[in-house]
C-alpha cells in the first residue's frame, strides 16, 4: 500500500479485509494474528481518522474477536475489544451501523456471560443496550439484539429458578413486542423463551406459570398464526408440559396439551417436525401411563403413533436410544408390547 498510502479506497479494501483476518484468526485463536489485525486497523484509522467505512470495518473486527474469545472466557481481550467499540461509538456517536455491531457485541457476551452464571457482566450488557436503545429507539436491529438477551438469560437464569431475574426479561420482552408489535423476529424470540420457562416451570409443577406461557404462546399464536417457527415451539411446549403432566398422572393437563398437537398437525399436516413432536408426546405418555395401568390410553397413543406413521412412514427418526436411531416404528414396537404386558 505505500504507493498508494493516500488512496482511501485502498485503505477501506485493506479494512474489510482485516475484518475477513479477523474472524478467521479469531475461529482458529490464533491471538498473535487478531493482535495483528487491529494494529493494521488502528494504523488504518490513524490515518483515515473521520472515515465511516474503515471505523465500521474495526467495528466489525472488534465483534469477531468478542465472538471468539467470548467463546473461551478470555474476558481481558474482550474488555479491550469494548474499549475500542466505545472509542468508535464517542466518536461517530450517531451512526447507527456501528452502533448495532455493539448490540450484537453485547449479546454476544451476554450469552458467554450466563452461561457463567456472572450476571455482574450480564447486567452491564443490558444496560449497554438500554442505551443503545434509548438513542436509538425506532432501529428493530438493536431492539432484536436486545430481545435476543433477554432470550438467553431467560434460558440460564430459568435453569437456576431465578424467576425474578425470568420476570425481569420477559418484562423486556412485553416492552418491545409492545413497539414493534408486527415484527415476526422479536414474536418468535418472545415465543422461545415462553417455551423454555414453561419447560423450566414444568419441572416444578409450577402450573400457574406453565399456563401463563401458555396464554402467551396462544396470543403470539393468534397474531401470527402462519409462522412455523412460533407453531413449532408451541409443539415443543406441548410435548414438555405432557411429559411433567403424566410424571405426576395429570391426565387432565395432558390431554389439552395432545389437543394443542392435534390443532398443529392440522394446520402443519406436512411437517415433520410437529409430527415427531406428537409422537415422543405419545412414547412418553404411553410409559406413564403403562406405569399407571392406563391401558386405555396406551392404546389411545398406540393408535396416534400409527396415525403419524401412516403419513410419514415408520423410518422416522425420534432420537436415539443406547446409541441407536429410535424410530417411528421402534415407538410403535415399543408400545404394543406394553399392551401385551410385555415390557
Amino acid at each position: 500500500r505505500s504507493q498508494f498510502n493516500d488512496n482511501t479506497e485502498i485503505a477501506r479494501q485493506e479494512a474489510r479485509a482485516a475484518v475477513s483476518l479477523s474472524a478467521d484468526a479469531g475461529e482458529k485463536d490464533d491471538r498473535e494474528h487478531i493482535d495483528a489485525t487491529m494494529a493494521r486497523l488502528d494504523a488504518l484509522r490513524s490515518q483515515f481518522n473521520d472515515d465511516p467505512e474503515i471505523a465500521l470495518r474495526e467495528a466489525m473486527a472488534a465483534f469477531n474477536t468478542i465472538k471468539h474469545a467470548g467463546e473461551k472466557g478470555d474476558w481481558k481481550r474482550v474488555e479491550a475489544m469494548i474499549a475500542r467499540l466505545d472509542a468508535l461509538r464517542s466518536q461517530f456517536n450517531d451512526d447507527p451501523e456501528i452502533a448495532r455491531w455493539e448490540a450484537r457485541a453485547a449479546f454476544n457476551i451476554s450469552v458467554y456471560a450466563g452461561k457463567k452464571g456472572n450476571w455482574e457482566r450480564v447486567d452491564a450488557m443490558m444496560t449497554r443496550l438500554d442505551a443503545l436503545r434509548s438513542q436509538f429507539n425506532d432501529d428493530p436491529e438493536i431492539a432484536l439484539q436486545e430481545a435476543n438477551a433477554a432470550l438467553n438469560t431467560i434460558k440460564h437464569a430459568g435453569q437456576k429458578g431465578d424467576w425474578k431475574r425470568v420476570d425481569a426479561m420477559m418484562a423486556r420482552l412485553d416492552a418491545l413486542r409492545n413497539q414493534f408489535n408486527d415484527n415476526p423476529e422479536i414474536a418468535l424470540e418472545e415465543a422461545k423463551a415462553a417455551f423454555n420457562i414453561s419447560n423450566h416451570a414444568g419441572q416444578k409443577s409450577d402450573w400457574q406459570r406453565v399456563d401463563a406461557m401458555l396464554a402467551r404462546l396462544d396470543a403470539l399464536r393468534r397474531q401470527f398464526n402462519d409462522n412455523l417457527e412460533i407453531a413449532l415451539e408451541e409443539a415443543k411446549a406441548a410435548v414438555n408440559i405432557s411429559n411433567d403432566a403424566g410424571h405426576k398422572g395429570h391426565w387432565q393437563r395432558h390431554d389439552a396439551m395432545l389437543t394443542r398437537l392435534d390443532a398443529l398437525r392440522r394446520q402443519f399436516n406436512d411437517n415433520k417436525e410437529i409430527a415427531m413432536g406428537e409422537a415422543k408426546a405419545a412414547v412418553n405418555i404411553s410409559s406413564h401411563a403403562g406405569n399407571k395401568g392406563e391401558r386405555k390410553r396406551i392404546d389411545m397413543m398406540l393408535q396416534r403413533l400409527i396415525a403419524i406413521a401412516d403419513t410419514f412412514g415408520g423410518k422416522l427418526v425420534l432420537g436415539e436410544v443406547e446409541g441407536q436411531p429410535f424410530t417411528l416404528g421402534d415407538a410403535i414396537h415399543y408400545v404394543t408390547r406394553m399392551l401385551d404386558n410385555k415390557p
